[in-house]
């Protein structure tokens, strides 16, 4: 396979194993549990899909085996690093959205806002 298919097809994979990952139910608990979820995403897309894609590298070269799957994982494991990191940024937008911050901004004691009076 060449280093162009290696991308295109990573690419497909990645968008496919993201979609996937965006539109499955996600779990609200804490501590723990949600930790173990992330490893399990971390797990499947860092290490299992660019492994695939490093051992179908192996396999399917004629020459240079060894070669060709290293850069098939190096390749996968980039792509999915940029698609997964989107993908965390996605969430942390809509987390945010979702559920605003509900702390209240204090003013520290020498302030020069709490030493103005207020306007009448």
């Amino acid at each position: 396979m060449t280093k162009i298919k290696v991308f295109i097809f990573s690419l497909i994979v990645g968008f496919l194993y993201v979609g996937y990952e965006l539109l499955k139910p996600q779990y609200k608990g804490e501590g723990l549990s949600e930790i173990t979820i992330g490893l399990q995403y971390i797990f499947v897309g860092i290490i299992i899909i660019p492994l695939v894609f490093g051992i179908l590298g192996f396999a399917f070269s004629k020459e240079r085996r060894f070669m060709q799957a290293i850069s098939s994982f190096g390749i996968s494991l980039a792509v999915m690093l940029m698609l997964m990191l989107a993908m965390g940024a996605y969430k942390n937008m809509e987390r945010k959205r979702l559920y605003p911050s509900t702390e209240v901004p204090t003013l520290t004691p020498d302030s020069p806002a709490r030493k103005m009076p207020l306007p009448q």
